[in-house]
């Protein structure tokens, strides 16, 4: 082998050298952002759920209203949906049931401590026999 070629070799060879972490750097650096997202993701995803779950819970109570216009067990059935943290008010205007829930979420659980209030909404018609004066 030529100097010149010896040369341009080992020059190589450093070169390779250099680099051998860089591979680990990189990934590591990917991988805390592959995470980052995936928290992001299932925090979003239990937010929504328990969304759903209120608004479940206050269309139930709604659903019991309408047939029954006893609040006691129309909150009752809503907190078996939507759980004993949230809190539910029952309204009536005529012949018309309004039942509003509210409750908290908890971002990151007890670690973060962070909260987001999430409240749902549902309205209804009493059955004609429930309405005073109905028929």
């Amino acid at each position: 082998m030529t100097p010149e070629a010896e040369t341009r070799a080992r020059t190589l060879r450093r070169a390779l050298r250099a680099d051998s972490g860089a591979a680990t750097a990189e990934t590591a650096v990917v991988l805390i952002a592959v995470f980052a997202l995936l928290a992001l993701v299932m925090s979003l995803g239990g937010l929504f759920i328990s969304h759903a779950r209120l608004a479940e819970g206050a269309r139930t109570a709604a659903r019991e209203m309408m047939i029954s216009a006893d609040p006691h067990a129309a909150i009752a059935k809503a907190e078996v949906v939507s759980g004993k943290e949230a809190t539910f008010t029952i309204s009536t205007s005529g012949e018309w049931v309004t039942v509003e829930a509210h409750a908290t979420w908890h971002v990151g659980g007890p670690i973060l401590g962070a909260t987001i209030p999430l409240e749902a909404s549902a309205h209804t018609r009493l059955e004609p026999h429930l309405v005073r004066n109905g028929p």
